[in-house]
């Protein structure tokens, strides 16, 4: 996830549905914050409001690559952490 060019790695155990919804939501009320899971035991509480640049970048890994971030897991470090298997998405939510 990519919030005003700082990116934080989402663990992939994390519903990508439920996430997207809350800031969905959130934009709809005018703003408000947003719990993102950054790793074990992290939250990032975050102001969503109309104007904020969001990005959710998802990525297909190999098994053995999406270990390999497991365990090297840094949720501030933009570029490393888990990702969720599946399709590349990205997109805008400005408003």
């Amino acid at each position: 996830m990519t919030i005003d060019k700082q990116r934080f790695a989402v663990p992939v155990t994390s519903d990508i549905t439920a996430l997207k919804d809350a800031i969905e939501d959130a934009l709809r009320r005018g703003g408000g914050f947003v719990d993102v899971p950054a790793g074990p035991n992290h939250t990032l509480s975050v102001l969503v409001s109309p104007g904020l640049t969001l990005f959710i970048e998802e990525e297909d890994l190999p098994a053995d690559e999406h270990a390999r971030r497991e365990s090297d897991q840094a949720p501030h470090e933009g570029g490393s952490g888990s990702y969720w298997p599946t399709d590349q998405i990205d997109f805008d939510l400005d408003v």
